[in-house]
């Protein structure tokens, strides 16, 4: 069966999520996830990836970004799992690969599905049980995008800055947001879409976008036995 395509077009805001190989764990403390961002942060700044939202979880990445170029994602990926992995194997004495080879990549409606997207990150590990609220979890942007500082460059997205004139207002309007969560229908649809890498949207969003002929390359593979 053949692999679904990633598609790749600038502008467009991107749900995108790596997952270590096994579902083992690829994060063992919090310096390692310190290191995983360094990374992350290295990556962006030398490729120009638009970070909206994040979340590291035990075993699993979630990303909300945004590409101003082609083939930017598949760069940030492929450098930050590679020297992540080569940290991680010498860390821990260990050899082959770190992460999955293919990283889900789906395009998002910047209308409404946006929102969604970054909720459903920022909100992993309260449905993962592993804290109550989202704030109270160091390792995701929810604080970030409520005002504070954080470890990785936040850009937040047009839409993100249409929810008011100030931080502010933007942060008490995103705190309401994600206090709804997200309704289980719509949170089964975007899975289901982005772990297939296919488009999230309205209808004409995912019809316009979501051609099957067409895509992003496959990148240089991450599966790499790093040493």
């Amino acid at each position: 069966m053949p692999r679904p395509i990633r598609r790749d077009i600038p502008g467009y805001a991107r749900h995108i999520c790596i997952r270590a190989v096994n579902g083992m764990p690829c994060f063992l403390c919090d310096f390692d996830r310190y290191v995983f961002m360094k990374y992350l942060r290295e990556a962006m700044e030398r490729f120009g990836l638009e970070l909206h939202a994040y979340v590291l979880m035990t075993n699993h990445v979630h990303l909300i970004a945004t590409a101003r170029e082609g083939g930017v994602v598949a760069k940030v990926m492929h450098y930050t799992c590679l020297q992540y992995a080569r940290y991680f194997n010498r860390r821990y004495e260990r050899t082959g690969p770190v992460f999955e080879g293919r990283y889900f990549a789906s395009l998002v409606d910047s209308v409404s599905y946006l929102f969604v997207g970054m909720a459903y990150s920022e909100l992993n590990p309260v449905r993962a049980c592993m804290v109550d609220l989202p704030a109270v979890y160091p390792w995701s942007s929810h604080n970030q995008n409520l005002g504070s500082s954080g470890p990785l460059l936040i850009t937040p997205h047009e839409e993100f800055l249409r929810l008011g004139p100030t931080t502010a207002d933007r942060a008490a309007a995103w705190r309401d947001f994600v206090a709804r969560g997200i309704e289980k229908t719509q949170l089964d649809r975007m899975r289901k879409r982005f772990r297939g890498s296919r488009p999230f949207g309205s209808e004409a969003f995912e019809k316009r976008t979501g051609s099957e002929e067409e895509g992003e390359s496959p990148p240089t593979p991450i599966l790499i036995a790093a040493r």
